[in-house]
């Protein structure tokens, strides 16, 4: 689940960080049949939610209806904030870093400050992952996102917050091969589209890896909600007036015909799309709330294969429903993401199993509960980190 899941994945899916300990999985506890129905219909909910946010989202920016991304990202933003605002009146114990006195953290400059350069790399990665449907197909989108583990465990090498493992480097090699060869494989390629992509997987990742470092090392460990409550309103503040800026209506009206991701919307168009919109908005904030419920509720591998099963979907249904074409070239190197991103899933989630050292003393590396993002980090150790990823809709992996 990404915050408002405007993206998929990564959702991108995807994805805020949230506190291990405040969302460890329930399942075990509550047990029976009960309780395993309860985590299947969560799963199949988010499943569902997920692909129907992308498909309403990919409808709602065609030209014929609202082909301005940026005000889009923004008004699910300002809507978000809204939702949220309400929900922490009506109902604090929905945000625990926020009120429960034994994980309440400490809102002050310091966290604006840690939160400031993740709320610009967010609108990036929303803005332009949206811009994208707007040149590409869902499922070539989708395909590109999966290269976000990849991005995600090389910028973690970079900053020291991952060791490097050949078996983990091999696996992540054969993921952006295969994410290459559906790349290599599509029928109506556009450069425009496979740019913004591109640009929006790596500002997630860098996001990703962002939070991490930035809030994680500094012990503020956010749950979803108050991600969505502290995130939302800043990332809100900043793309609006620079959707108006840069538009023909701004300052820089020259600067709309090189940036048609930010070009405004008139009065008419957003009468007129209104029930688009706010549908748009509606099921964007109820991803955010079931996502955060299955996490909870499931266990590390449901969630990872919640997440794989998501991805599958949402091509799926982009060639069945949308009438999308997939050749058979990204078909097979789909097909070859989904083994290795499995593959890479088990490895986090079980390194005892493949780690013959770790069989041997007992001891691994930290596990995971998403095929993006360990356990500890955003992408590897981090020390004092307890955080990993919800998710990746909008896509993000």
């Amino acid at each position: 689940m990404t915050v408002y899941g405007l993206s998929s994945h990564h959702q991108a899916n995807v994805l805020p960080q949230v506190q291990k300990d405040a969302i460890v999985p329930q399942a075990g506890r509550r047990g029976g049949f009960c309780g395993a129905l309860a985590v299947c219909v969560l799963g199949v909910w988010y499943v569902a939610i997920s692909a129907l946010l992308i498909m309403c989202n990919k409808t709602v920016l065609s030209k014929e209806h609202f082909p301005y991304p940026a005000s889009l990202v923004s008004l699910h933003m300002g809507l978000n904030t809204a939702i949220a605002a309400s929900l922490y009146i009506l109902k604090p114990s929905l945000f625990p870093s926020l009120t429960d006195p034994l994980r309440k953290i400490s809102v002050d400059w310091e966290l604006w400050k840690s939160v400031l350069p993740i709320a610009f790399l967010f609108c990036m990665s929303m803005t332009l992952g949206n811009s994208a449907y707007m040149y590409s197909s869902v499922s070539f989108l989708q395909m590109m996102k999966e290269m976000n583990v990849a991005l995600v465990y090389v910028f973690s090498l970079a900053l020291s917050l991952e060791k490097f493992n050949w078996k983990n480097a091999i696996v992540l090699a054969f993921i952006m091969i295969f994410t290459m060869m559906t790349v290599r494989g599509e029928l109506y390629f556009s450069y425009e589209g496979f740019a913004m992509q591109l640009v929006a997987c790596l500002s997630e990742s860098v996001k990703t890896v962002l939070q991490a470092l930035l809030l994680a090392n500094t012990g503020r460990k956010l749950d979803a909600m108050s991600f969505v409550l502290l995130v939302m309103p800043m990332c809100f503040f900043m793309l609006t007036p620079a959707t108006w800026l840069l538009s023909a209506g701004g300052q820089y009206p020259i600067l709309s015909g090189y940036l048609p991701s930010f070009a405004a919307p008139s009065m008419s168009d957003w009468r007129r799309e209104a029930p688009w919109l706010l549908a748009s908005a509606g099921v964007a904030f109820t991803l955010n709330v079931s996502g955060a419920f299955f996490v909870k509720s499931s266990s590390a591998i449901t969630f990872v294969l919640a997440g794989l099963a998501k991805d599958l979907i949402i091509v799926l249904v982009d060639v069945v429903v949308m009438k999308e074409s997939v050749t058979k070239i990204q078909a097979t190197g789909f097909c070859m993401q989904m083994f290795f991103l499995l593959l890479w899933s088990l490895l986090r989630t079980f390194p005892e199993k493949f780690d013959r050292n770790a069989n041997a003393t007992g001891k691994g590396p930290p596990t995971s509960l998403s095929p993006c993002v360990p356990a500890s980090s955003s992408a590897g150790k981090v020390p004092g980190g307890e955080f990993f990823k919800v998710g990746k809709n909008f896509g993000t992996c």
